[in-house]
């Protein structure tokens, strides 16, 4: 603006200089008065003057509206150049996008214990090959491998480095062509332009990547191809349909119909040249299709690579659909609580139909193949049993005596013969010949997909399936994270040791040894029963504890929906759990549990289930009523042996006729005894003995810590401020005696009551004097600011003005004096 009015000046002071020349020759020459020139000059300058200063305000105003109003009127100035430098940007910026994310996932692929060799990598196939040539070839194909991670490096450098010097070279373009104003508007434009596209390039890698996995997940562990792998390798494959060719009337390989019958249609005459590829279609003229062509034309990498998109069914998902959020007919506004199913905390990107299969649940069993032989074997022992119930089935069952009647028995192998009851024996034939016979139409309960996923997930040996401790939920976790956090646990040394397997064999004589000295207590089939010859090892796992992770719970309500994603949780805790259904110890623990279940039934507070609770609560519920709930934590592996077995000898002593008179208290407790301490497993490859509490696993526990627990079963009247802990009257003579901090339990309450109310009204009062402090200084300082910035605006508005003022004033009188100094000269 300032240049454009200071070029419109010098050219009105040019021409003025002129006519003052030409007017001090005719006052030379006609003696003219010069006063009156020098008066009629100063009177056509201050006319002058004053015309270019209204012409620079109007121009200025012009200026700015329309910079305001349309800056993209500035931009077609330079349309071409801006046209061309974004595409060269976007192709800059894709492939420094394309090169890094490759690079991370190739690195991914290289780490692996069985690498994943790229495509263009992998060696092909030679008949007859022997193995070790294969060897080096392989090993040649990894070297490929590490050298194309490094091209891929440099070229994400280069690129990044080409698409930053654009942006570069833009802004010093904005600077030489126009004002600040305008240049901060037009590359606030120009980085607009280039996010959007930059949002297109992210989308089309995510695509992308969506075929690099499906690629790993199908010929990840292929080292070697085919010849024809572009023939059977789906992934290969162009899935984009030809565009669809119109048929031209006169073409010389068609003609038109002449019969008015017919339809006015072109029909096409194939020739038998090789090069002809012309399709017939017979359709109307009158009817026009979109070529398909068009549809999936947007599809297309748009010139940033020329390898088309393998798309599988139900692979390209938004993230809602992903989800689950977003159910049909429902909108992203649903704000009802949805439970999750499925909690993926893995660095594996679950697909839609893997999603589907996992919501089933772990106990969904599929459609079995149909085994002919296993199902006669079934029908066989089906029609065992009814048999056996036939003929041990009595008239009279009050007679039986229960006193002598075995707990716990092996299961019988004896076969009965066929009964004399007819109707019976006709009902096992029937169902044995029925079913025997191939029923077709049964339908497979899972789909085709589906049946992918499942063994997708099955021959994934990266990640494992769990069920949630609690919340019926699956959860999806990394090997490694799993095997860490179960590793963590094991090295509590309180609780566990490593130990030898041979000591499964060392706890089978023992318990030999103990049946062998109480055998007059048992029956035959109880020592059968409990002798086990046949035991196996026990395993170690965890149960993840969703319910008790801050991290978890919080996603649960961010996202909102069936399927969670978070990764590697930090708070996640695992219940302990060891299993072994076949242990060394599994079948006395059976049977210590049948003998202390009766127990627990005499404790006053022991509710048996749910149901039993429902039973103990009043018909009628305050609606103000608080359920408060107390938890025991870790409470079976932080049950000390001696502190078990004494508890479970309190309750033998303390009641009557409620377990077997046959039965001692001496086995009883030795039995308890040897459960406990022979409790081996092993996790990892690694054999543990747990020292401290009881395995989750094993039957008795539930029966030993109930009655462990009850033991303090009576009314808490102290507490001991020494050990921190409630007591009761009993307890201050046992444990307590020499404990001089003891209070009644009520005041303590009372006091803890009085300090809680006291601290939260505390509490209160200082958030609300903070809040009110805050307010005050916004107040302050908002005002300071305004009174701050008022200054500063009027100050640059005065200083621009003066500028302005003294620019006008000063080109004047140098004009002036300069021409006063040549008027004088001319004088003399």
């Amino acid at each position: 603006m300032e240049t454009t009015a200071f070029k419109e000046l010098s050219s009105k002071l040019i021409l003025i200089h002129e006519d003052l020349r030409e007017l001090i020759n005719i006052s030379k020459t006609q003696k003219i008065d010069e006063t009156k020139i020098i008066e009629t000059l100063k009177r056509e300058l201050k006319i002058s003057f004053n015309i270019v200063d209204e012409q620079q305000a109007v121009n200025s105003q012009e200026l700015l509206i329309n910079s305001s109003q349309d800056i993209n009127n500035v931009r077609k100035s330079i349309i071409s150049l801006w046209k061309r430098k974004l595409n060269e940007r976007k192709q800059n910026f894709w492939n420094f996008l394309k090169s890094q994310n490759t690079v991370i996932i190739y690195e991914t692929w290289l780490g692996k214990e069985m690498p994943v060799i790229p495509r263009k990598l992998r060696p092909k196939t030679i008949p007859g090959e022997h193995t070790d040539d294969i060897n080096i070839r392989r090993e040649n194909a990894i070297r490929n491998f590490e050298v194309e991670i490094k091209l891929l490096k440099n070229k994400a450098n280069r690129y990044e480095h080409n698409y930053k010097k654009m942006d570069e070279e833009m802004y010093e373009t904005f600077v030489a062509k126009f004002n600040a104003e305008i240049t901060e508007s037009i590359n606030n434009l120009w980085r607009s332009d280039c996010e959007k596209e930059e949002i297109k390039s992210v989308q089309i890698w995510e695509r992308k990547q969506l075929w690099l996995e499906e690629y790993e997940d199908h010929f990840g562990d292929l080292f070697v191809t085919e010849e024809n792998t572009q023939v059977d390798n789906a992934y290969k494959k162009k899935t984009f349909p030809r565009k669809e060719r119109k048929v031209l009337r006169n073409y010389p390989g068609t003609s038109h119909n002449t019969d008015d019958n017919l339809t006015n249609q072109a029909v096409v005459h194939v020739s038998h040249t090789p090069h002809t590829n012309i399709q017939p279609r017979n359709k109307p003229k009158t009817k026009r299709t979109e070529p398909f062509f068009r549809t999936t034309q947007d599809e297309r990498q748009r010139g940033r690579d020329n390898r088309p998109q393998y798309t599988e069914p139900n692979s390209i998902i938004s993230q809602h659909e992903l989800r689950g959020d977003i159910p049909e007919g429902n909108s992203l506004t649903n704000t009802e609580k949805i439970h999750p199913r499925i909690i993926n905390l893995s660095h594996r990107k679950l697909q839609l139909r893997e999603i589907n299969l996992l919501k089933r649940g772990l106990k969904f069993t599929p459609t079995p193949n149909e085994d002919k032989t296993q199902l006669g074997a079934d029908i066989d022992e089906f029609g065992r049993r009814l048999r056996i119930n036939y003929i041990f089935c009595k008239d009279n069952e009050e007679n039986e005596e229960e006193e002598n009647k075995p707990l716990v028995r092996n299961k019988s192998d004896w076969i009965p013969r066929p009964t004399k009851d007819k109707d019976l024996e006709e009902t096992i034939k029937t169902l044995k010949t029925n079913s025997l016979t191939s029923n077709k139409n049964v339908k497979d309960n899972l789909t085709r997909e589906e049946k992918t996923a499942l063994q997708n997930l099955k021959s994934d040996k990266s990640i494992i399936i769990k069920e949630a401790d609690k919340g019926n939920a699956v959860v999806i976790m990394d090997r490694e994270y799993y095997r860490d956090s179960i590793l963590n646990m094991l090295q509590d040394e309180m609780s566990y040791e490593v130990t030898d397997k041979k000591l499964d064999r060392q706890t089978s004589t023992m318990i030999k040894k103990l049946l062998k000295k109480h055998e007059t207590e048992l029956f035959k089939e109880e020592i059968d029963y409990i002798s086990n010859s046949k035991f196996s090892e026990s395993y170690f796992y965890g149960l993840p504890k969703i319910h008790k992770s801050e991290e978890i719970s919080n996603a649960i309500s961010e996202q909102n929906s069936e399927y969670i994603e978070l990764l590697t949780p930090n708070d996640l805790k695992f219940r302990p759990i060891v299993g072994g259904p076949n242990s060394v110890t599994q079948n006395l623990s059976h049977f210590i549990d049948i003998v202390l279940k009766p127990l627990c039934r005499e404790v006053p507070s022991f509710i048996r289930d749910d149901l039993e609770f429902l039973n103990h609560l009043p018909k009628t519920v305050n609606p103000n009523s608080e359920l408060i709930t107390f938890d025991i934590v870790s409470l079976y592996t932080n049950i000390p042996h001696d502190l078990g077995i004494t508890a479970v000898k309190y309750w033998l002593e303390n009641t009557e006729n409620v377990i077997e008179n046959r039965l001692t208290k001496e086995f009883i407790l030795a039995s308890l005894k040897l459960i406990l301490e022979r409790n081996i497993f092993y996790f990892n490859g690694t054999y543990y003995h747990q020292k401290k509490g009881t395995a989750m696993g094993t039957k008795m526990a539930p029966s030993y810590a109930t009655l462990e627990c009850k033991v303090h079963n009576r009314k808490l009247d102290f507490y001991c401020f020494i050990h921190n802990e409630p007591c009761c009257v009993s307890c201050v003579s046992e444990k307590h005696d020499a404990c001089k901090s003891l209070n009644p339990l009520t005041e303590v309450v009372e006091a803890v009551k009085s300090s809680a109310s006291f601290k939260d009204l505390e509490d209160m009062t200082t958030d609300i004097s903070e809040l009110i402090g805050n307010l005050i200084k916004d107040i302050q300082d908002n005002k300071a600011s305004f009174k701050f910035q008022k200054n500063g605006i009027r100050s640059e508005v005065q200083k621009v003005r003066k500028t302005i003022n003294n620019n006008l004033d000063k080109n004047p009188r140098q004009f002036f004096g300069k021409q006063r100094e040549k008027s004088n000269e001319y004088n003399r």
